[in-house]
């Protein structure tokens, strides 16, 4: 399935989400704060973060300054995770209520369950997940790392579904499967570490693509994953490249060009992979 790139995604709720973030994996607060900021001040509109990141703080801090300075005109969608400690209904609720607290706001844009719950916890989590919705404390819900059967379990037994999965995916990990299933029943998929964590960037079919557009080959990963009709998290420490990640729009990659970038898929996951859990 081939999509036009968009410069939002809208869920099933009805919610814009802007297509390109910065993601803020393994990043201090010190840095985070940092990061966030440049990106604010390149166009970005988008943080991603999780309580296992420890940033949250840092995070909120940034988005606060940056909507100061703006006059309060800022729209600044944020996602958090709930990590697995906090699975089961009383602690995700306590802890969302926590996150809320380090990020300085009422509500975040997004909140995700970081991985699958073990499946005794799982219904009364996603419960919780719903309670959080309906009181106010997230404009949308979802879930990252879920693999198909995960989904599958969910979606026949929850009230409100997912929005959002957010999955790594890149030319070298690809799940076809996975993106098509989610598209088809109206869940936005998120694409973490869409650079691959810089493992491939000298990889000669992305490189010859790169020159062939004037772009960087993290460029052209970024406008690979916005074109399979994703959102993508590009991370980066570093002001003048993640100014670069966010500038995606001025360029289209062929169906030639998806094609074999899609042919070096080989599974290569980067880091942790719950989609195959139990």
């Amino acid at each position: 399935m081939m999509h036009d790139a968009k410069q939002e995604r809208q869920t099933y709720r009805g919610h814009r989400m802007p297509s390109v973030g910065l993601g803020t994996f393994r990043v201090s607060e010190e840095d985070a704060y940092h990061s966030c900021t440049c990106a604010l001040e390149a166009g970005y509109t988008h943080i991603d973060t999780a309580q296992l990141y420890e940033n949250e703080r840092a995070v909120g801090n940034a988005v606060a300054q940056f909507n100061k300075r703006a006059g309060g005109a800022a729209d600044v969608w944020v996602t958090t995770k709930v990590w697995q400690t906090n699975f089961g209904y009383n602690p995700l609720i306590a802890s969302v209520q926590a996150s809320l607290k380090a990020l300085g706001m009422k509500q975040v844009s997004l909140l995700l369950l970081h991985c699958p719950p073990d499946a005794p916890l799982r219904a009364e989590t996603w419960r919780a997940m719903e309670d959080v919705l309906n009181v106010g404390y997230a404009k949308e819900i979802g879930v990252s790392n879920y693999g198909i059967h995960h989904l599958k379990e969910l979606l026949l037994t929850c009230t409100m579904p997912p929005a959002v999965n957010q999955v790594e995916v890149h030319p070298w990990c690809a799940r076809a499967e996975l993106v098509n299933f989610c598209q088809s029943k109206g869940i936005v998929v998120t694409a973490y570490s869409p650079l691959a964590k810089g493992r491939f960037l000298r990889d000669p079919t992305l490189v010859n693509i790169a020159s062939e557009h004037v772009k960087s080959p993290a460029q052209v990963l970024v406008r690979y994953a916005l074109q399979r009709g994703m959102v993508a998290l590009p991370k980066s420490e570093n002001r003048a490249r993640i100014a670069q990640n966010g500038r995606v729009w001025d360029f289209e990659l062929t169906d030639d060009e998806m094609a074999r970038l899609n042919a070096l898929d080989r599974g290569a996951v980067t880091g942790w992979d719950p989609t195959t859990w139990a």
